[in-house]
């Protein structure tokens, strides 16, 4: 019994490397199969587009660079709020200790993602 399980797991092994060559830089995006993580990677990988008047409330909320990766490495999809005409919107929330409950509202058209609304602690800044 004990050979039969060495065999597999050698086989097993090996084949993991195999697909791990074959698919080269593809490996990554294997395990992206969740309908969340596709929609996260989705919004990553295309242009993000974003208003003046929406970074001067992403910059009073202080949404940087190191948020927007935080958003893509465990931020939340709310599905229930997302619709699929003309071109599909999601609402993406992160919640981590160093930024409180952040929702913003984004449209996936082709290869653009447009930031539409953003919601933040901070309601009372001076954007035009």
């Amino acid at each position: 019994m004990k050979r039969r399980l060495r065999l597999f797991l050698i086989g097993f092994t090996i084949g993991i490397i195999v697909v791990i060559f074959a698919y080269g830089d593809k490996a990554s995006t294997m395990f992206d199969w969740t309908p969340e993580s596709r929609v996260l990677k989705r919004i990553r990988l295309t242009e993000k587009v974003i208003s003046d008047s929406m970074q001067c409330i992403l910059d009073c909320n202080n949404f940087d660079e190191n948020s927007w990766k935080l958003l893509f490495r465990s931020g939340d999809v709310n599905f229930a709020k997302a619709r699929n005409k003309p071109f599909p919107i999601y609402t993406l929330s992160i919640t981590n200790d160093s930024i409180p409950l952040t929702s913003l509202t984004i449209s996936a058209e082709d290869s653009l993602s447009v930031l539409i609304d953003f919601k933040g602690p901070h309601t009372d800044c001076n954007c035009p």
